[in-house]
């Protein structure tokens, strides 16, 4: 039982909130990209960088947690000083137990356990497809035709390919597909070819050899295997595919040698024709019938020009770059308001009674003040009424956080006066759920002994840390 709390737990906070926060990005830019007319190039690369920007993230968005307020403080995100001194923490307090959401975490805990097991056999998946695809160059090709060879050859010295590539022929297979990336092989079916089909075809697989597409497609299966549950990256997964082929077509129909009619004849063929499943992980030329007729739509729209797609690919790949950039800032700046950066030295309220006096001693600060006259460090500093108890004692864990599994470090800035009232409380660091308003309320309710400088009552600043945390902790 605690294991899968605890897999909730991890699960929760290590996926689930930053695959939402992705989505919260990614879904709108995918939703606008359906309405705006583009060339497939510039939507392939998009798509990619959506497709992949996914597991970045998480990484992205854990390692912000790992790093934690150290790395917050240096980017200035999170300023626990400034430039006339220390502001002075008041002892940090824990709230909350395990017991409260133990229940939500459970079931979340199963939800990873099922989607562990999901993502395993999408693994073993395409382990057996590669294994599959080894089995079938040693079994199932023949050797090509001098004349596909010579075909070849000159296709890759008009592309400057130079890598080595193997050409072979298969009565099994029903289109022409590609796999490997350090030793790539093309098949394709054993058939009659005019000497421009035969080109065309060889000129699309080894374009997808230049280009490295199986590495990527291979990247893409293990992507899908872990991720294939959320709806939005099977549908990525699916449009890149498509437009993979599409970018091919393009880059083939700027060859002057190749009619755009032939070329779409040849496709109409493939799209009849059926790859076997075993082979799912190879490149393949096939295109469904529902959607040839999309695809040879795109090529009225081809430039012939090299020089223009090249300029396209250029245009797509820097706005990938862009929306990569982007998309990974919106992630680490977004971590702070889900997800506690790590609370060091937690202590519960009872334990290690420190006065903030103390504190401010063991720092050994002159007096220093800010620009509206409110001290940082002063002679005697304000003292909670009642002890840090009684800040602990009035605050709440809202039921909301409890049930959506919401637990984090609040940092509450708040100014003590004269009178020793508590003056502008405001969160500086805040974890949603309701808990900011909470731990505003708690300290908003507290008195202080009044701060002195000189026998003179003054107004000290403070920052006060309030763990919510639903995780067994020590409270005495």
């Amino acid at each position: 039982m605690d294991y899968l709390i605890n897999l909730g737990s991890f699960f929760w906070y290590s996926l689930i909130i930053p695959i939402a926060i992705w989505t919260m990005f990614a879904l709108p830019i995918w939703w606008i990209g359906k309405f705006i007319k583009t060339h497939p190039m510039i939507s392939y690369y998009s798509k990619l960088v959506l497709f992949f920007s996914l597991p970045v993230s998480i990484v992205v968005y854990n390692l912000m947690g790992f790093l934690g307020t150290n790395l917050m403080q240096l980017l200035g995100f999170t300023p626990t000083t400034d430039v006339f001194g220390q502001i002075i923490y008041l002892q940090e307090i824990v709230v909350g137990n395990q017991e409260s959401g133990s229940i939500w975490l459970l079931v979340t805990g199963l939800v990873a356990f099922g989607a562990g097991l999901m993502i395993l056999f999408g693994v073993y998946k395409l382990i057996i497809s590669m294994v599959e695809i080894q089995q079938f160059r040693k079994n199932g090709v023949l050797t090509a035709f001098d004349t596909d060879i010579e075909s070849l050859s000159e296709v890759q010295n008009r592309l400057n390919v130079r890598k080595r590539i193997s050409l072979y022929r298969s009565d099994v297979a029903e289109v022409p597909f590609t796999f490997g990336f350090t030793k790539p092989v093309i098949v394709i079916p054993n058939l009659v070819y005019q000497e421009n089909q035969l080109r065309s075809i060889l000129t699309h697989e080894v374009i997808h050899i230049r280009r490295g597409d199986f590495l990527l497609h291979c990247f893409e299966h293990v992507n899908l295997a872990v991720f294939g549950v959320h709806p939005l990256v099977r549908v990525l997964a699916k449009e890149i595919r498509e437009l993979r082929e599409m970018t091919c077509d393009a880059i083939v129909l700027t060859d002057s040698m190749f009619k755009a009619s032939e070329y779409a004849n040849l496709l109409f063929e493939f799209a009849r024709a059926k790859q076997e499943p075993k082979l799912s992980a190879a490149l393949s030329m096939a295109v469904k019938e529902s959607k040839v007729k999309e695809r040879i739509n795109q090529m009225r729209f081809y430039s012939r020009s090299a020089e223009d797609l090249n300029r396209i690919q250029r245009k797509g790949f820097g706005m990938s770059i862009a929306i990569f950039v982007v998309m990974i800032g919106f992630v680490a700046c977004t971590e702070s308001a889900f997800k506690d950066g790590g609370a060091d030295n937690v202590v519960s309220p009872n334990l290690q009674e420190e006065s903030a006096a103390e504190r401010a001693e063991a720092l050994q600060f002159e007096p220093k003040m800010n620009d509206d006259e409110t001290f940082i460090v002063v002679e005697q500093m304000p003292e909670p009424i009642g002890g840090m108890k009684s800040i602990y004692d009035k605050v709440e864990y809202p039921d909301i956080a409890r049930k959506a599994g919401i637990e984090g470090r609040v940092v509450v800035q708040f100014v003590v006066d004269e009178t020793g009232k508590v003056v502008d409380p405001h969160v500086i660091r805040g974890i949603g759920g309701g808990c900011d308003e909470a731990a505003i309320a708690a300290v908003a309710g507290v008195e202080f002994t009044p701060g002195y400088q000189r026998g003179v009552p003054v107004r000290v600043q403070f920052q006060l840390p309030i763990v919510f945390r639903l995780q067994n902790t020590s409270e005495g």
